[in-house]
C-alpha cells in the first residue's frame, strides 16, 4: 500500500490551488465545487470521501475549513468520463422477459457505478449479458430503484425505454409494492405499525440520512412483527416511499436498530452472531408488467447468513 500522503494522487488530471484571504474560513467542498473543472458540490465530497483530495499533502477531512496559504491538490481522474462496462460477474436472475428482468442481489453488490468505484456492480454484471436502455443518469441504465451494497434481495431492471418509464411511473404512483425482512433490536408491544418521518440528509455526517421535520421528504414504513425473541423482533417492512436508508432511518428512529446495521447504530450482541452486514434482505415484489399489464409477484427467500443470524437469536 502506497503512503496516505501520495495515495491516489497523480500528476495528470490534477488541480493545484492555494488558499486566498476570500477562501479564509470556508468549507473544503464549497470552494473546490467552483472550479469549472468540477461538476457540482456533490462530485467534490465523492472525491474527498474517496481519497482524491489533498490538503497540505494530507488526506483531505470532510467538512474541513480552510486556512489562508494551505495548498490543495485535486485529482480529477475520476471525473473524466468512462463508459460503463460490462463484466462477468455472476447473478441471480428471479425472472425475465423481453422486457424486464428481475434481479435476486447478493449482499455486498453494489447496483450501480459512481465516482471511485466503475466496476463490479449490479450494473456492470447486467451490460454482460444484456443491452440496457439509456435512462436518466448514464451510468444507471434500466435501474428504477436500488438496493443499498449490504442489503440483499429482489431489484427490479428495465431492458427497454417503454418499461422504464412505465415502472418509473410505478413507483411515483407507490403501485410497487417492495417487502423486506427485517431483523431489529428489542421488542414491540404492538403486531403492526406505521412510520411516518420525513427524511433528509443528516446535517452532522453528510454520508448518512436522519428523520428531519424541517427539511426532510416525505417517507412512509409499513411494517408487521412475525416472530418476537428475547432481545429482537422479526419483522416485515414495507416501503410507501424509497428514500436513501428508509427502513435503516426509520427504525433507528424509533429506537428499534436494524441487527448488523454499522451505520445507523449496531447493538453489542450482533457479534455473537457472525454477521457481517445489516439484516435486511427485499423478499419480496408485487407490481404490474410495464407492457403486458399482469400482475407480477415475486418472492426470494432469506440468504444463508441470515438465516443464520435468526437461528442464533430464536435459540439465545
Amino acid at each position: 500500500m502506497t503512503d496516505q500522503n501520495d495515495k491516489k494522487l497523480k500528476d495528470v488530471n490534477s488541480i493545484t490551488l492555494i488558499v486566498g484571504d476570500d477562501d479564509k474560513g470556508n468549507r473544503l467542498d464549497q470552494v473546490v465545487s467552483y472550479r469549472t473543472e468540477i461538476p457540482s458540490r456533490s462530485a467534490v465530497q465523492n472525491l474527498i470521501k474517496n481519497e482524491y483530495i489533498l490538503v497540505d499533502g494530507k488526506i483531505a477531512k470532510k467538512n474541513q475549513r480552510l486556512t489562508v496559504g494551505q495548498i490543495i491538490d485535486i485529482d480529477t481522474s475520476p471525473l473524466i468520463e468512462v463508459p460503463v462496462k460490462g463484466e462477468d460477474i455472476p447473478i441471480t436472475v428471479a425472472y425475465e422477459d423481453n422486457d424486464i428482468i428481475v434481479i435476486d442481489k447478493k449482499a455486498g453488490m453494489v447496483t450501480h457505478p459512481a465516482i471511485g468505484n466503475r466496476e463490479g456492480t449490479l450494473v456492470n454484471a447486467l451490460l454482460f449479458l444484456i443491452d440496457l436502455p439509456p435512462s436518466g443518469d448514464k451510468d444507471r441504465p434500466g435501474i428504477v430503484h436500488r438496493l443499498d451494497k449490504d442489503t440483499s434481495g429482489l431489484l427490479i431492471v428495465a431492458k427497454n425505454i417503454d418499461s422504464y418509464e412505465s415502472l418509473i411511473d410505478q413507483i411515483k404512483n407507490r403501485d410497487v409494492k417492495r417487502y423486506y425482512k427485517v431483523l431489529v433490536d428489542g421488542n414491540f408491544d404492538e403486531e403492526s405499525g406505521e412510520i411516518i418521518a420525513p427524511i433528509a440528509r443528516d446535517l452532522n455526517d453528510r454520508q448518512k440520512m436522519a428523520v428531519s421535520v424541517s427539511g426532510g421528504k416525505e417517507a412512509v414504513t409499513k411494517f408487521k412483527v412475525i416472530d418476537k425473541f428475547d432481545k429482537t423482533s422479526y419483522l416485515e417492512a414495507s416501503l410507501l416511499t424509497g428514500r436513501t436508508h428508509q427502513i435503516r432511518v426509520h427504525m433507528n428512529y424509533i429506537g428499534h436498530k436494524v441487527i448488523g446495521d454499522s451505520v445507523y447504530g449496531t447493538v453489542k450482541y450482533d457479534m455473537n452472531t457472525g454477521l457481517t452486514r445489516q439484516f435486511l434482505h427485499a423478499c419480496r415484489l408485487r407490481f404490474t408488467h410495464p407492457i403486458s399489464g399482469l400482475k407480477v409477484d415475486i418472492e426470494s427467500k432469506l440468504p444463508k447468513d441470515l438465516e443464520e443470524a435468526l437461528k442464533f437469536f430464536k435459540n439465545n
